[in-house]
């Protein structure tokens, strides 16, 4: 049941990662072109410097591990 619910943990704290790092488009560089683009051109943009990097940076990996031990040991 532990891993479980770790598992639960880490889906979802790498869901917020996402979640957060789209959010900031607005807060971004390339905003001003984001802004411009088609709604393709936005979506591939969103899948491809938005999603993906947050699911293969270790950065991101780990502290989605570590929360999700965490949660899988509390709950």
């Amino acid at each position: 049941m532990a891993f479980i619910s770790g598992l639960i943990g880490f889906i979802l704290f790498l869901f917020m990662m996402i979640l957060d790092n789209i959010l900031w488009i607005s807060g971004s560089p390339e905003y001003k072109y984001y802004k411009e683009a088609t709604k393709k051109e936005k979506l591939e943009y969103i899948i491809k410097q938005r999603i993906i990097p947050v699911l293969t940076a270790w950065r991101d990996i780990v502290p989605a591990v570590i929360t999700g031990v965490i949660s899988g040991i509390i709950f």
